[in-house]
């Protein structure tokens, strides 16, 4: 069957993104569809109880199912961890000495910061499987403790 590729984690939105007027108790889902285009749905969470309950029955179904280590359904496609579209990646990195290297590796990039032994930048548009390997390299050469932050960048 087609991949599916579905991801729960914290992005960098830009402020014309709907999602990035969610707040407070509400939570929001962005759903690209190929016949619908982007559909948004939003409204209050269900609470700390409830999605913890949630939470622990998803993780029991995800082992329970010959150990896939990912969310199982009986029809449909096969769920993947890479994002198929493009985007960008937030990084910080600690150092005094760090652009030659970030330079070298990520190429041109948006400089957000850079003073005080701290360089925090936004790299150019890429595969973000390709990006991850970009900033696992980083880790490489400077020290994984060097590189504090990655997020990825909607």
């Amino acid at each position: 069957g087609e991949e599916v590729f579905a991801k729960v984690s914290p992005v960098m939105l830009p402020p014309e993104n709907a999602l990035s007027d969610v707040e407070g108790v509400f939570n929001g889902i962005l759903v690209n569809g190929s016949a619908t285009g982007d559909v948004m749905f939003y409204g209050k969470g269900a609470g700390k109880m409830p999605t913890a309950s949630a939470v622990v029955a998803d993780v029991i179904d995800i082992v329970s199912h010959n150990g896939l280590g990912a969310p199982y359904w009986e029809d449909g496609g096969v769920l993947t961890d890479v994002n198929p579209d493009d985007t960008k990646l937030y990084v910080r990195v600690l150092g005094d000495n760090v652009k030659p290297a970030v330079a070298d590796i990520f190429g041109d990039v948006e400089v957000l910061k850079d003073c005080c032994g701290e360089y925090a930048f936004i790299s150019a548009t890429g595969k973000e499987c390709e990006l991850n390997k970009k900033a696992d390299e980083l880790k490489a050469k400077l020290g994984a403790d060097a590189v504090k932050n990655t997020i990825q960048v909607i």
